[in-house]
């Protein structure tokens, strides 16, 4: 399996907090430029829901979500589906930690440096459409906790889709088992 760090695929935005570097000259310090847009989001404290979201216009991303923006000749659309794959929400919920009450926190500066997904370059045409496709009926439907999301008949096409596209020796009920045990070990140490 080769993986790619994500700096190679995207490239985040960084925030600023500080309301006094924040002011820009003839703006109010809570007025902001459309240079904080982002073509995909992240949440930095996720639940039991794992996603990564694309903005379809232009909006402003807070400080509650990791903004990521494509390199040139990055295909966002298939980087948006490997980032949502049962891999894809495996290494973000294992680079993360729990933040109490069993929310998951992860900041930008994390993600920046440590980040991995399948590196889309490997994929031919056809791959990357087959991927893709079995994508869309998951952007069609409302999002579930994962523990629900790893039981849907399209998530599981999907995900096969991507281990049959990157020949992976891993099956579907292996991925789906680690990941559901780390997101329900960190949701019951909330619970406590």
């Amino acid at each position: 399996m080769k993986l790619i760090l994500v700096p190679h695929c995207v490239q985040l935005v960084t925030h600023v907090y500080n309301s006094h570097k924040l002011a820009r000259k003839e703006m109010y310090w809570y007025e902001m430029h459309g240079v904080c847009t982002a073509e995909l989001a992240m949440p930095i404290d996720f639940g039991d829901r794992l996603f990564v979201s694309r903005l379809e216009s232009d909006a402003v991303v807070d400080q509650r979500f990791t903004q990521l923006n494509c390199l040139p000749n990055v295909d966002v659309d298939l980087l948006l589906a490997l980032l949502n794959s049962a891999i894809g929400l495996f290494y973000i919920e294992g680079l993360s930690f729990g933040r109490g009450l069993g929310a998951l926190d992860l900041g930008s500066t994390r993600i920046k440096k440590a980040m991995r997904v399948l590196d889309p370059n490997r994929l031919d045409g056809n791959q990357a459409l087959s991927v893709k496709s079995a994508f869309q009926p998951l952007q069609d439907r409302n999002i579930y906790s994962i523990t629900e999301e790893c039981k849907r008949s399209d998530r599981r096409v999907f995900d096969e889709t991507v281990i049959e596209a990157y020949r992976l020796s891993v099956s579907g009920d292996h991925i789906y088992k680690s990941l559901t045990r780390l997101v329900n070990i960190r949701l019951t140490a909330g619970a406590v």
